[in-house]
């Protein structure tokens, strides 16, 4: 199944649960809102069904003409799915993937990808080119020291509690990720970075070192963050949008590249700061030249 997607030009990347990455190249597909058939036979072995790459084409809104699959992140070919790509000596690669679970572009070419299994895996890839080759390698790794280790690290600037989402500053070359279990959104202030490079601060925290939720108090406000599930960069401004699930509510931090303030400014779904909203689910955030559409179960919100 897939747990993100995003497009650059004709490239469709999409993250799979079969421990991959995937780059289609639609050029010669038109946006028609029709299911492709047959799916293309390189992309899945019969006895793998066909879920992942018909939620594609529905998405991509293909039409019969297969787009081509040129790249898989994290496999050596398209018909394989195993997770590190095999590996059975208990070590982990630049090579492999265990549960890619969310994906970002940078303005340079960069591929990021969030490799989390929910507690045993819990770090970020970056990909410097997507290049042309199956077997890509990833240049840099976020949250570990090193790509042999994937485990969820203790709370500070280099590690992570759980990363379950990345977002890119193109304006800038910011970095955020959420970090779920350790209710912070962590900022990185460059897309240069070395394996296991140290956070800048933490946003819903005091500190790089603080996990608490809602930073320990009974009450929530501006700088509260629980259990945060997903990050947003509105291209336009650079203002980060923070989806709060534990606080059912979507947070607007102005421009935190530029801004040391971390107190955000606007709380979709609640009518204060103060309170907790009204925004659950698997919400997304999307942008339109000034307005901006907050996605939740039953409702969108518009500013």
């Amino acid at each position: 199944a897939i747990s993100d997607m995003v497009a650059s030009g004709n490239a469709l990347f999409v993250s799979d649960s079969r421990s991959r990455v995937l780059r289609l190249n639609m050029a010669d597909t038109a946006a028609t809102n029709v299911l492709r058939d047959p799916m293309p036979a390189d992309a899945i072995p019969a006895t793998q069904g066909t879920q992942n790459i018909w939620e594609a084409a529905l998405v991509a809104g293909a039409n019969s003409t297969d787009p081509d699959l040129d790249v898989a992140f994290g496999q050596d070919d398209f018909t394989t799915f195993e997770v590190s790509r095999g590996l059975s000596n208990g070590l982990y690669s630049a090579q492999g993937l265990q549960s890619p679970v969310s994906i970002a572009l940078d303005a340079v070419g960069g591929r990021w990808a969030v490799d989390n299994t929910g507690g045993t895996t819990s770090r970020i890839l970056r990909y410097a080119d997507a290049g042309s080759t199956l077997d890509s390698v990833a240049d840099s790794v976020l949250g570990q020291p090193n790509f042999q280790l994937v485990f969820p690290n203790s709370i500070e600037g280099t590690g992570f509690g759980s990363a379950v989402d990345v977002a890119v500053d193109w304006r800038t070359e910011t970095v955020y990720v959420a970090d779920a279990t350790a209710n912070r959104v962590l900022q990185f202030d460059t897309i240069a970075m070395s394996a296991g490079a140290e956070a800048s601060r933490a946003i819903g925290q005091g500190n790089l070192l603080d996990y608490r939720e809602n930073r320990g108090l009974t009450s929530i406000d501006g700088l509260s963050l629980s259990t945060p599930g997903r990050v947003f960069v509105d291209p336009g401004t650079g203002d980060l949008f923070v989806r709060d699930d534990g606080n059912s509510r979507v947070l607007r931090f102005t421009d935190p590249a530029s801004n040391a303030t971390l107190l955000a400014g606007v709380a979709f779904g609640s009518g204060s700061l103060t309170a907790a909203g009204q925004i659950f689910g698997d919400g997304a955030v999307a942008f339109s030249g000034s307005r901006v559409y907050v996605a939740s179960k039953g409702a969108t919100v518009i500013e």
